[in-house]
C-alpha cells in the first residue's frame, strides 16, 4: 500500500507523514485490492470491523464509541434511489 501522485507520478510510503506531493497535488491511496466478506469482523461494532481495508492498523490506543452503524435512510431524490447516511442517530458527539 502507498500513496502515488497522479500528475508528476511520485510515490510515497503509507507510512510517511505526508498529505500532499512535492509538487503541490494531492496523493491518491493505492490499497491491495478488494475487501472480501471474510476480511469483515463481525464481532465488531465499530469502523474497525473493515480494518484489513483501512490504511491504518487497530492498536491498543485505538478509541470508538461505536460510530461505524449508522443507519441509512432509503431517499427517492430527482428520480434517483438513494441512501443518506442519518448522523444526528450518532452516538459519538462532537462538544
Amino acid at each position: 500500500m502507498h500513496y502515488y501522485c497522479n500528475i508528476c507520478g511520485k510515490k510515497y510510503s503509507s507510512n510517511e507523514l505526508v498529505w500532499r506531493c512535492s509538487c503541490s497535488n494531492f496523493l491518491i491511496l493505492k490499497t491491495k485490492g478488494v475487501l472480501k466478506k471474510d476480511d469483515i469482523f463481525n464481532e465488531r461494532y465499530s469502523l474497525w470491523r473493515y480494518e484489513k481495508a483501512l490504511p491504518v492498523k487497530l492498536d491498543d490506543a485505538t478509541v470508538t464509541l461505536q460510530e461505524g452503524f449508522t443507519p441509512l435512510a432509503k431517499v427517492n431524490w430527482k428520480g434517483i434511489q438513494n441512501y443518506f447516511k442519518v448522523d444526528y442517530l450518532m452516538p459519538s458527539v462532537i462538544l
